[in-house]
């Protein structure tokens, strides 16, 4: 059972992270993903969001997104979303 838990699991730096996620996606034709960050600690959990957003290229949850960068935003997200 924990081998099988391991292997669906996703762990490393935030471009490895995104290339897997990709290859996910790619492999399932997801059109979408939930992720969690099982880690102990906010900040920690946090921290990850932020790395992983980061490989993304997205904009993180403290940028003050207003105007042209909503916008960008949801550009982002559908161009991630779609691949």
């Amino acid at each position: 059972m924990v081998s099988e838990t391991r292997r669906r699991q996703i762990v490393g730096r935030p471009e490895v992270v995104r290339e897997k996620l990709l290859d996910l996606v790619q492999q399932t034709g997801a059109d979408e993903l939930m992720i969690s960050a099982m880690m102990y600690g906010h900040e920690n959990r946090s921290r990850a969001f932020e790395l992983l957003a980061s490989a993304f290229q997205l904009p993180s949850a403290t940028e003050n997104l207003t105007g042209t960068a909503n916008e960008q935003q949801e550009d982002t997200l559908h161009q991630v979303t779609s691949l």
